[in-house]
């Protein structure tokens, strides 16, 4: 089945030019009806004699619908009339063969139809004719269906910049897959649009911890993420060995929560603070003093702590956060001797009031910008003083700009 909805200006040639090349099943007539009887009186009668449109292009009256349009000259009343109608058409009409054609009418009428038939999904239609001067084409002419492309990729790509900017590359990637999927494109385009894919959905894993998928996806696209390719290489070569955790995974679960906050999670933000401290403290205990904070050795752990920190049910030892720093600070760690200067040991639980203060922990209301603000000031300030007294250097990652990634989109 095919819908051909079209615009009528005051000549019908090309209106019935454009009936005989597409033979549709349904017929909509947008019109005007000022002055004395304005195009709709096309549909009838033919100024210069003979049948009108309807007769002479044999449509039966269950086939055609004419929609006039009070004000042909007012583009948001144009726009909307349209869009509705052919939004309705599109919906009773679901596997049909959708045309605009926008010859005829006022150029606002022209414009308002390509721009509704755009955004819906409809092929654009114009009847073609050479001109014998500037100002005025034949009336005769050929029906060609206008690449819409360039205006729907616009579009996709700001609906792409918005998702981005709030952190969901999962939502850009399936916005922009879509778009390859229906648009025609030139290979050089269509390359350019998997590359950028690519980066979304390198950088969807990477916000999901998925540091194998991240690195294979973005190693691809150096020219974008050039920067923070170091740091995920060495977050994959973690991932696949599964040897203890480096430092860097610390940096990049504290730079985690600002995307979470970025999209006003602040709750979850929190929480990967407070995780990313408490992570600090496991990996220095692991790589320094082979202590493993969810079975610990508690022949390696001073009193009074062995004892204080012995299970009494006979299962396997651990310490949190509090007892992590406790023992670095038993065991003259530089760590631990930070925790337990200028304050910071108060200051930590602070933090941990926050997180049990938490809905999702203990608490009955989420948490807040204010209590993320709060909670960010101290985890990012402790992890930079901690990470500076063992000799780490805590660069908190960030991903690339939308500038870096635009570069990838065509133009």
């Amino acid at each position: 089945m095919r819908v051909l909805a079209m615009t009528v200006g005051d000549t019908p040639e090309p209106i019935m030019t454009s009936l005989k090349h597409h033979e549709p099943d349904f017929t909509l007539f947008f019109v005007t009806d000022q002055p004395r009887g304005g195009t709709n009186r096309l549909l009838s009668e033919n100024p210069r004699g003979g049948p009108g449109i309807i007769v002479a292009s044999r449509l039966r009256d269950a086939c055609y619908r004419a929609l006039v349009l009070p004000h042909p000259d007012d583009f948001a009343s144009c726009y909307r009339l349209i869009r509705d109608a052919l939004r309705s058409a599109r919906t009773g009409s679901p596997d049909a063969d959708l045309v605009a054609d926008y010859t005829g009418g006022t150029k606002t009428m022209s414009a308002a139809m390509a721009a509704a038939a755009t955004r819906l999904g409809w092929k654009l239609s114009l009847v073609e004719a050479p001109r014998d001067n500037l100002n005025r084409a034949h009336l005769v002419g050929v029906p060609v269906l206008q690449s819409v492309s360039p205006l729907v990729l616009d579009e996709i790509v700001e609906q792409v910049k918005l998702l981005f900017e709030a952190r969901n590359c999962e939502g850009a990637e399936a916005v922009l897959t879509e778009g390859i999927r229906q648009l025609a494109l030139e290979p050089d385009q269509r390359a350019s649009l998997v590359r950028a894919v690519n980066v979304f959905r390198g950088l969807a894993r990477w916000d999901q911890f998925g540091y194998t998928d991240a690195y294979a996806h973005l190693r691809a696209c150096g020219e974008v993420c050039g920067e923070v390719l170091p740091h995920l290489a060495r977050l994959e070569e973690f991932a696949r060995s599964g040897d203890c955790p480096p430092y860097e995974l610390v940096a990049d679960l504290a730079a985690n929560a600002d995307g979470r906050a970025a999209q006003g999670r602040y709750e979850d933000a929190v929480l990967r603070l407070y995780r990313a401290v408490e992570l600090l403290a496991q990996v220095r205990l692991a790589l320094a003093h082979g202590l493993d904070t969810g079975d610990l050795d508690l022949d390696k752990v001073p009193e009074p702590l062995r004892r204080k920190l012995a299970p009494r049910d006979g299962g396997k030892a651990t310490a949190g956060l509090v007892n992590a720093y406790l023992i670095l600070a038993a065991l003259g760690d530089p760590l631990g001797h930070v925790y337990q200067s200028d304050g910071w040991d108060k200051r930590l639980r602070e933090l941990l009031l926050l997180r049990n203060n938490a809905f999702m922990e203990h608490g009955f209301r989420p948490l807040g910008e204010e209590e993320w603000q709060k909670a960010r000031r101290i985890a990012r300030e402790f992890l930079g003083k901690g990470a500076e007294s063992i000799g780490v250097r805590m660069v908190f990652p960030s991903p690339p700009t939308w500038d870096r990634v635009a570069a990838l989109l065509p133009t």
